[in-house]
């Protein structure tokens, strides 16, 4: 209940004429000074609040409470998913434009082809609707250190999902690049100085820093 109220109170809102809005880029920073346990229950509870009314799909969601507005889908039969399904297989039992927001926390780097999921996560989502991931970054020992990884991901790793890029050929998603982040594990002051400068030169950070001073994992914001 404590890290509940901490997790909110750590949220930063701005009016607007739609209402309430949670800024992401806040968010992430106010963050670093937590575990990672405790920023997976902080991103679970960003997105209830953040996209509360809307229907949400949560993939790979493991053994997160259900709750209203909330599909989980998840392949272990264990965790009682609302969808019980393999996401290497397509399509998915889900109708074309179906939900407002998907969330994909930790998953994205366990399956076997990346713009397939891609593909089907931009179908099942409504116009204008939100793609969320996290994944760890490619310089972090978890990204290696779990055999079930196949892919080590990078800042700029979803940048072909995107039309304006060269390489939008791989895929027949269109997405948007609405927010991404390389967030940083370790001492606060470390956590803080590396965010704002890997951030702001992303580039330079993943040529020539990122295997001196690892990165821990990334979060994207993908607009339909």
């Amino acid at each position: 209940m404590l890290l509940n109220t901490f997790c909110i109170n750590l949220l930063y809102f701005k009016n607007t004429q739609s209402g309430e809005q949670i800024q992401t880029r806040e968010f992430c920073s106010s963050i670093l000074i937590l575990s990672k346990e405790s920023i997976t229950v902080c991103f679970v509870l960003f997105i209830k609040v953040k996209y509360k009314y809307m229907k949400i799909l949560s993939i790979g969601a493991g053994k997160q409470e259900s709750r209203e507005g909330l599909v989980r889908l998840d392949i272990a039969e264990e965790t009682k998913p609302d969808i019980l399904w393999d996401l290497n297989n397509g399509p998915y039992p889900i109708p074309d434009e179906e939900f407002d927001v998907i969330e994909c926390f930790d998953v994205i780097e366990h399956v076997n082809d990346i713009p397939f999921v891609f593909n089907e996560c931009f179908r099942i989502l409504k116009p204008n609707g939100t793609f969320i991931l996290t994944t760890p970054h490619f310089s972090n020992k978890n990204s290696y250190v779990d055999p079930t990884h196949k892919y080590h991901l990078s800042y700029f790793s979803f940048d072909c999902f995107s039309s304006e890029h060269e390489y939008s050929y791989y895929s027949k998603s269109r997405f948007k690049i609405q927010k991404r982040e390389i967030l940083f594990e370790g001492p606060r002051i470390r956590k803080v100085l590396f965010y704002h400068f890997a951030n702001k030169f992303p580039n330079f950070y993943e040529t020539y820093l990122a295997w001196i001073f690892p990165g821990w994992f990334l979060y994207f914001e993908l607009k339909k």
